[in-house]
Formats: structure tokens, C-alpha cells, sequence
């Protein structure tokens, strides 16, 4: 009798394999729309194989490679169901999926034709001075990098609890039991390395975007063609770039001077998942109360967003060390409750 084994170790060469033979998989179906019951039933099997391989073995990678990787496939993921979801709901004219995965968020809905003038008349003088700037600024990035993983490497907290922190606060409010909550050193520690995250995302999209000014300066100056076809598709790589480049909002809008949750999950934080959280957390639980009270329907979708952004934030760490704390879920509940 045939039986599957699934290996319980596997090299970090394999484990990138496997994801991306199940996303391309995944894409090479979405080519075309799914027109059978079998095709979407095995699109939700591939999601979920997809989403299971870092639960699986994340653990075993080193964090320095495997840290971006649950990020991705999550975000990933997301989008998976969304398009599956669209497909449900049989809404015409949806791209293929891989076209998705071009567009994490809003840009200023730039016509045609104002990105043919940019074009035109603009590129090829803001391009050399724009790449110097990005490489300057991602030299800093770089050092500030560096410093913050050396001080979060070598100067650890001394005290790390065993107990998930929301059940240290239940302890210490509830129970009465003067458990360890935090100290001095470990709040700035959380700080600095909160500083960290949002530093090393922004380092990651600078480099992101030295790539995309390096592609269009070769586009600009090195690919010329008299090939109508070529010219056309180019074209359309290029203009893509100019609105990623010189017309996307950046990244962060200044998060420290956030005056609310809302100010801050809403407007000043990175915007990259915000249509996953909408499309799986906040739409399909405000749609039951819609009929009956929107105020309520709108509250409940928050949590559900948020609800939804803690699910992602468990997994990756789940994925990265293999341990369940509830305290990232936690977190993000407390951000939905708190604006009300």
C-alpha cells in the first residue's frame, strides 16, 4: 500500500522550492478564470499547502533568512483568497492573479495621460538625480541598519518571562499575584526594536526602489526597439515604474506623530495589506450588519480587520520560532477595542 511521508527536516534550499512551485502553480491557474467547481476547489487546497510550508518548517531556518519569507507568503495568501473570492462572487473583467500581486496599495490614480507627460517631458531629467538620492539615502539606512541589529544582537534583555504578557496583566489586575510585567530596560528594549521594524521595512522598499529607478534607467536609455509589440509592453513596464517611483505615497507617513490608533493604523502606518485586511476582515463581517445597524457593522469590521492583522502577526511568529503566545493576537484586539 502507497503511503506519503512528509519529511520532517528539509534544507532552506527546499523549503524556498516548495513555495514557489506552489505559487507559480498557483498563478499558472489563474491564467484564465476558472470555469469548473474543481478548479477552485483546487486553488484552496494550493493556498492552504502554500500557508501550511513555514508552519511546517520555518522553524527550522535561521531567523536572518526565513524573517521576510512568512511575511510574503502570508501577504501572499491574502491575495489568494481575494481573488478566489472575487471569482466567487463573479465579478467581470478580473485580471489574472499574478497581476495582483503588482498593486499592495493606492498610488494617485494617475491617467494615461498625465503619465505620458511625465514621461515625456520629466523622466529623464529627474531620473539620475533620483537615483542618487535613493543610493545616498539607502547608504544611511544601511548603517542605522547595521547599529540597531548589533545593539538588539548583543544587548538582550537579561529577563525574558515565560508567562504571554496579556496573561502577566490579568495576574497583576485581576489575581492580584505581583508578577514580572516589564522593567526599565525591556520597555526600552520593545522600543528600539519597534523602531527596528519600522526601520528595517522602510529599508527593504529603498531597496525596492533603487531596483525600480536601475530598471527604468535602463528602459530610458538602453532599450530601444522598433519592434511596435516590444515597444508596447515596455511601455507599459515603464509607466508602472514612474507611478511606483514618483507618484506613490511613501511608505510611512511620519507614524511618531500619530494623535490615534486610527490616525495611525488608518493614515500613517504602511498601507501594503490594508486591502487584505478590508476585503478578508472588515467586508464580510460588516456585510451582517448591514441591513441592520451600519454603526455596529462598521465596528465589527474593524475588529475584524484588526482581528485578521493579528492572525498574520501569530503566524509569523509561529513560523519563525515555532512557539504560540497570543500576545501579538492580543495586541491587535486591544487596537480595535481602543478607538471606541
Amino acid at each position: 500500500m502507497f503511503t506519503l511521508e512528509i519529511p520532517t527536516q528539509i534544507s532552506f534550499s527546499s523549503y524556498v522550492s516548495l513555495l514557489t512551485i506552489c505559487s507559480l502553480t498557483f498563478i499558472g491557474i489563474t491564467l484564465k478564470a476558472p470555469i469548473a467547481r474543481i478548479h477552485c476547489i483546487t486553488l484552496i487546497i494550493i493556498s492552504l499547502i502554500f500557508i501550511f510550508i513555514p508552519l511546517k518548517y520555518g522553524r527550522q531556518i535561521s531567523c536572518s533568512y526565513n524573517l521576510p519569507i512568512p511575511v510574503t507568503v502570508f501577504g501572499i495568501f491574502y491575495k489568494m483568497l481575494i481573488w478566489i473570492k472575487k471569482y466567487k462572487q463573479n465579478i467581470k473583467d478580473r485580471p489574472p492573479f499574478y497581476w495582483t500581486l503588482f498593486y499592495w496599495r493606492k498610488n494617485y490614480n494617475l491617467s494615461n495621460k498625465k503619465l505620458k507627460i511625465i514621461a515625456k517631458n520629466n523622466i529623464e531629467q529627474k531620473l539620475k538625480p533620483y537615483l542618487i538620492h535613493r543610493l545616498l539615502k539607502l547608504n544611511i539606512i544601511m548603517i542605522f541598519h547595521e547599529l540597531f541589529t548589533y545593539f538588539l544582537v548583543t544587548f538582550p534583555p537579561s529577563i525574558i518571562p515565560d508567562r504571554p504578557y496579556p496573561l502577566r496583566i490579568i495576574d497583576y489586575l485581576l489575581l492580584n499575584k505581583k508578577s514580572f510585567i516589564t522593567n526599565p530596560y525591556t520597555l526600552f528594549y520593545c522600543y528600539v526594536y519597534a523602531g527596528f521594524l519600522v526601520h528595517n521595512m522602510n529599508y527593504v522598499f529603498n531597496k525596492i526602489l533603487v531596483m525600480g529607478t536601475l530598471i527604468l534607467w535602463i528602459i530610458q536609455n538602453k532599450f530601444p526597439s522598433n519592434d511596435s509589440i516590444i515597444n508596447s509592453k515596455v511601455s507599459i513596464i515603464k509607466n508602472y515604474l514612474i507611478s511606483l517611483l514618483f507618484d506613490t505615497p511613501p511608505l510611512f507617513n511620519q507614524p511618531y506623530f500619530s494623535t490615534s490608533p486610527s490616525d495611525l493604523w488608518g493614515r500613517r502606518w504602511h498601507q501594503l495589506l490594508r486591502e487584505c485586511f478590508i476585503e478578508i476582515g472588515y467586508l464580510p463581517i460588516s456585510s451582517l450588519f448591514i441591513n441592520n445597524n451600519k454603526t455596529l457593522g462598521h465596528i465589527m469590521g474593524l475588529m475584524g480587520s484588526f482581528i485578521s492583522s493579528g492572525i498574520l502577526h501569530e503566524y509569523i511568529i509561529i513560523s519563525l520560532f515555532g512557539k504560540i503566545t497570543g500576545e501579538h493576537f492580543t495586541f491587535f484586539v486591544f487596537q480595535g477595542i481602543m478607538p471606541f
